[in-house]
Parts: C-alpha cells; structure tokens; sequence
C-alpha cells in the first residue's frame, strides 16, 4: 500500500485530481474534511473556535461560517496560527488512524491519497511514500476560486499568500501534475503516473 501525499495550493485542482485517482482504486483522505469534522457543533474543536473568535463565526443554525471565518483567519497571520493549532492535531491523529486501519485490512487498497492544501514537506501530517503536487498558473488558480467561490482577487491572494511556498513543494516533490490545460490532458498525464508508480509495480504492505 503507497501513502501518498497530494499537494497543491487552493485553485490548482488537487480534489478533481484525488477524484480521480480514487476511481482507479485508492482511497483519498481530505483534510479539508477532516477540518470540518473537527469543528462540528458539540466537539472540543468547534467550543475552541466559538470561544476564540466569538458569536460573529456561528450561523443562525449553530455550525460555523467558514467563509466568514476564512475572511477573519486570512487576513491576520496569529488568528491563523490559532486556527491550526485547534484543528491540526485532531487532523493529523485521524489520518494517522486511517491509514493504519486500511493497512491492517485484509485487502488494503493499492494506494491512500492524503490530500492537504497545507502539506509541508519537512513536516507532513503522516509518513508518506511519495509526494505529488498538482501545478498551474497563478492566473489560472485564482480564475478557478473566483468562479468557485466568488472570492475577491486580493482575498484569493491573500490565502495564496498565507499557504507554504509552492517552490519549496515543487523541489520535494516526487511527481507533479501539470492541471493548467484541458482536464483530458491532465487526466492522460495522471493515467501514466498512476500505472508508473502504482498500477504497474508489486509494492509490499
């Protein structure tokens, strides 16, 4: 079983990327929905997030106002470092969990994606085999969170900004997937990865 790290800056594509490779059998681990499972209403990390940034992150019906709160963590690097410090080390400890109980079933699968918008290759949230970053322009990564979730330009800037240099990414890198043209070239691109370094190769449990 190949732990594979997925990474990739907001707007490259790395969910469609993960999508697909799950269909060709691995199973993906998002940590973005492991951040929302750490802050549902009634768990220790929802009562931190509450208690630090207050009643204006709290829709009428109890959950969180992720994007209000993305607006507020964004924008001031200690609420961010905050934020992290909250969610992260429920996150990392779920992965690790995951991970260890698809290797111990009786058929694990050929390979887990571990998908984190923030992977830091001098600290990643679980060991990895590899790493895989999924690339494109910066213009095409703010075009694609524009039309996604209506974000202002100096907004998606300013969480560029506040994710981990994707030069450092790039250089640790294993393999990257190029995600800036039509998504068939990008589908052929990752067919070829996925039969070079999975598909194709008998890899020990």
């Amino acid at each position: 079983m190949l732990v594979i790290g997925l990474g990739g800056g907001i707007g490259t594509g790395k969910s469609r990327v993960a999508a697909q490779l799950a269909e060709w059998g691995a199973v993906v681990i998002s940590a973005d929905q492991l951040a929302r499972q750490a802050v549902e209403p009634g768990t220790p990390g929802y009562q931190a997030v509450v208690a630090r940034f207050g009643a204006q992150v709290v829709n009428p019906d109890g959950t969180l106002n992720r994007q209000r709160l993305g607006r507020l963590v964004f924008g001031d690097e200690r609420a961010r470092q905050t934020l992290e410090a909250i969610i992260h080390p429920w996150v990392r400890q779920e992965m690790a969990r995951r991970v260890e109980e698809l290797r111990a079933s009786p058929q694990p699968p050929p390979a887990v994606i571990i998908e984190v918008p923030l992977l830091r290759p001098d600290s990643p949230p679980v060991p990895m085999d590899e790493i895989w970053v999924v690339h494109t322009s910066l213009e095409t990564r703010i075009r694609r969170v524009m039309e996604r979730d209506g974000l202002s330009r100096d907004e998606i800037l300013a969480r560029i900004q506040a994710q981990p240099s994707q030069d450092d990414l790039l250089r640790s890198a294993h393999a990257v997937i190029d995600n800036d043209g039509p998504w068939e070239q990008t589908v052929a691109r990752l067919q070829q990865l996925w039969q070079s370094r999975v598909a194709g190769k008998e890899r020990p449990i």
